[in-house]
């Protein structure tokens, strides 16, 4: 006969083994077979709280987290997951109480560091976001996103040497880091910098030829300096992505009325206001 530990062990690790090939359904069956043999170790609760998340079944995960950390307050695991569940539910307060008790049990955590910037941004707790960012990237100074988010908080305030700074570190750890590119562009189009926002978007556009956010923002750069038949040509690049891309067709729309293609632009108003 076996004993309970025994069978508690065995459907833990069907369930772990499961979960690891992507059979999530399956393996919460398995984990909840495990807790109700033993419903005191946290790590059935733990990984079927990491399947529940996986699945989008937030509510369900943050039960189970808490399952975790009432049994075992120091799983900082547990915690960071809670806070991400937490933010997919859009209760931004609560995951950043989440994070905070992650980074009370370890410190040195960049990725609840990198975390909790993110919780403060969405809260539009800027300058503290970027503190946190800044935190993140002294424990792991290769953190690109860490850095591109610290330069979106930046740009957010306005600060937007500091934000071209932030995205340029972001590029020379990541050289294909698309959005990078095209964040650094709209700062420097904001600046008055066309040349060089054109330069950004190109190399966005090269990185990722689909990316019609990039070439709207090209054309939008090569309009400001009436190159208006590069700048059609880059709406055209954008439409022909994003076919429902309203703003691109009226963009085009004012293009092709700036150049005396009266027709043509008819056409494009039209198409934007048919989006």
């Amino acid at each position: 006969m076996k004993k309970e530990s025994d069978s508690y062990e065995a459907w833990y690790s069907k369930g772990t083994a499961l979960g690891g090939e992507g059979r999530y359904e399956e393996a919460l069956a398995a984990f909840d077979e495990a807790i109700n043999i033993t419903p005191d170790h946290y790590e059935a609760w733990y990984y079927k709280g990491v399947c529940l998340g996986t699945l989008g079944r937030h509510e369900e995960a943050v039960a189970a987290f808490d399952e975790v950390t009432r049994i075992k307050p120091d799983v900082d695991a547990a915690w960071y997951y809670k806070g991400v569940s937490l933010g997919a539910l859009g209760r931004q307060e609560e995951a950043y109480a989440a994070i905070d008790e992650v980074l009370r049990i370890n410190p040195d955590d960049h990725d609840a560091w990198h975390f909790k910037g993110n919780t403060l941004d969405s809260l539009e707790r800027y300058e503290e976001a970027i503190a946190a960012y800044e935190k993140t990237v002294m424990l792991k100074p290769d953190y690109h996103e860490a850095w591109f988010n610290k330069g979106v908080a930046l740009a957010t305030l306005d600060r937007q040497e500091e934000a071209v700074a932030a995205y340029e570190k972001a590029i020379t750890i990541k050289p294909d880091y698309h959005e990078a590119w095209l964040n650094k562009g709209g700062v420097l189009l904001e600046r008055g910098q066309q040349e060089e926002a054109i330069a950004a978007f190109t190399e966005a556009v090269r990185i990722k030829p689909t990316y019609h956010e990039a070439w709207y923002a090209k054309g939008f750069a090569l309009s400001a300096l009436d190159r208006h038949e590069e700048a059609l040509a880059a709406y055209d690049e954008a439409i022909a992505v994003k076919p429902d891309y309203q703003e691109a067709w009226y963009a085009k729309g004012s293009t092709c009325d700036t150049l005396g293609r009266k027709e043509e632009a008819k056409a494009a108003f039209a198409k934007a206001l048919s989006g």
